[in-house]
């Protein structure tokens, strides 16, 4: 089994995602849901996924 390679983009795309979901649960503490959601939405089922799926050369 081939281990993961984190190269300079999949760290880029993870850190990206963290910081989206500390956004959005911001924003979702003042109480905008829509904008919010939208953010965990993406940081959970597009920006983490896409960090460890991308395959570095």
């Amino acid at each position: 089994m081939e281990r993961f390679k984190f190269g300079k983009i999949n760290i880029i795309l993870f850190i990206l995602a963290i910081i989206m979901l500390i956004v959005g649960y911001i924003i979702l503490k003042t109480g905008d849901r829509s904008i919010s959601t939208v953010l965990l939405v993406l940081g959970y089922l597009v920006f983490i996924p896409a960090a460890f799926l991308i395959k570095t050369k």
